[in-house]
């Protein structure tokens, strides 16, 4: 980033000779000159990202023939994107993310043209008011395309399973739409996708079998729409996940044993469910889990001590179930827990002292419970405030620990970072699998000040979803 402010010069559009222009994550402003693709006829790259530029993308923008990577997202552009888009043919990189761009059609006509460009590689139109229909054409673009997102674009309709003929896509991103209908079948000859993002849709029907036959699968998020039936046990057959979101839809039975056979599953999310059962022993194999949320379930049954033996967890929620018994003196060894949420449920007995040594913990949930004797005084329970009731002579404990910072929403950042423009100088900003979510799950603590600054004190415009680990915020943190 520059700092470079104030109107650009309309003398950078009118230098026939230029091969690349690059101002990405500026302060520019102004609008494209309507003849810029006439008076560029030689410029291979076009990336003016995350600017303030306005007004609309001139049809003239076409001529520029020589174009492979065009990237105007996180500006304001609006009006039409040019049905004549297509005529772009060397065209590998389209990036429109985040501006206020429709289409001429409910049927979005400028993909249909896009078809015309056999060497696309990556399309992302996330954030725009498409408010249309994906168009069975979808299936004709090119062959070589590896990452498709259209979130968060008011596309209503089913799923065209045409979309399975883009047999080279890694990642299609496709949440915060109006889509319903189910997942099509076709979608299980997509054997190289890597990143499948369906949530916060109108989706029905149960997850199909046919998703397992994706074996380079590590992201599977359908939260937040309406599947129902069995999860599918298959499911478990895909070692390569790394983060598996389901919650918020309506499927029933038990959690699949199998699925405690995912020894490199990073996140898992079952939450608002209507799963029963017990948790099994077999928990404990998840060494890496960094976090899991069972909540608003109908689970019974003890809480497993092999719990304890998640030594990466960071986030656990149990809340909202019927676990009982007493908390393991085991959870003394989750060492990285920062948020554990086990309110709403029938847990007895007192809080094991141990738990004074998780040094890491912000948040602490245990309200709603029939939690009895003692509160620990050390670590973390040394400045708090609970509440306490008596009832039948007995000291039932309501407490709810919430400090400063809540990791929640940190990890919630750090896994839907799904929207940003990543900058990368002569080759593009595009929408990557691995700017999705990072399969490598590189993490680091943020103090409170950072998350402050980077989410603008959290304001609610850099909200872009709300799911089972808090607030999904679109602000670009800088891993390491």
């Amino acid at each position: 980033m520059n700092n470079l402010v104030g109107m650009v010069s309309a003398t950078i559009f009118n230098m026939s000779t230029l091969k690349i222009i690059i101002l990405i994550n500026n302060s520019l402003s102004g609008s494209l000159p309507s003849r810029i693709g006439l008076s560029l006829p030689t410029v291979e790259h076009l990336n003016l990202a995350l600017n303030r530029f306005s007004g609309t993308i001139p049809s003239s923008i076409t001529n520029a023939s020589k174009l492979t990577l065009l990237e105007l997202g996180g500006n304001t552009f609006s009006g039409l994107i040019p049905d004549t888009i297509g005529n772009l043919r060397n065209l590998a990189w389209l990036g429109l993310a985040y501006n206020n761009l429709t289409s001429s059609t409910s049927k979005l006509s400028f993909l249909s043209s896009l078809a015309n460009c056999k060497k696309l590689r990556s399309l992302n139109f996330i954030g725009n008011p498409l408010d249309g229909f994906l168009p069975s054409s979808i299936g004709n673009l090119s062959k070589s395309l590896e990452t498709l997102g259209i979130a968060n674009c008011s596309i209503s309709g089913n799923i065209p399973p045409a979309i399975s003929n883009l047999s080279n896509l890694l990642t299609l991103v496709l949440e915060g739409n109006k889509l319903t209908g189910p997942i099509p079948t076709t979608f299980g000859r997509l054997q190289k996708l890597q990143g499948l993002f369906l949530a916060f849709n109108k989706l029905v029907g149960s997850c199909p079998d046919e998703l397992c036959h994706l074996d380079r699968l590590d992201k599977l998020v359908l939260l937040g729409n309406k599947f129902s039936g069995s999860i599918p046990s298959c499911l478990s057959n895909l070692t390569s996940l790394r983060f598996l979101y389901l919650g918020s839809n309506r499927f029933t039975s038990v959690i699949p044993s199998t699925f405690w056979r995912l020894k490199d599953i990073l996140f898992l999310d079952f939450s608002s469910n209507l799963l029963v059962g017990t948790l099994s022993f077999d928990i404990g194999n998840l060494k890496v889990l960094l976090g899991i949320n069972l909540s608003e379930n109908n689970l019974s049954g003890d809480m497993p001590a092999t719990i304890g033996g998640l030594k990466s967890l960071q986030i656990m929620d149990l809340a909202y179930n019927r676990l009982e018994g007493q908390i393991p003196e085991s959870f003394d060894d989750l060492t990285s827990l920062e948020v554990m949420n086990l309110s709403n449920n029938k847990i007895s007995g007192s809080i094991p002292k141990s738990m004074e040594k998780l040094f890491y913990l912000r948040e602490l949930n245990l309200s709603f419970n029939e939690l009895e004797g003692e509160i620990p005084s050390g670590g973390i329970f040394a400045n708090f405030t609970a509440e306490t009731e008596h009832k039948s002579r007995k000291k039932i404990l309501l407490i709810v620990i919430i400090l400063p910072l809540s990791i929640a929403l940190t990890i919630a950042i750090t896994l839907h970072l799904k929207s940003k423009l990543i900058e990368c100088g002569k080759r593009c900003t595009v929408l990557s699998n691995d700017s999705v979510l990072s399969s490598q799950a590189t993490l680091r603590r943020f103090s409170y000040l950072e998350l402050l600054q980077a989410t603008d004190n959290f304001a609610e415009n850099n909200i872009i979803g709300r799911g089972g680990f808090g607030p999904f915020m679109e602000q670009d943190l800088k891993m390491g």
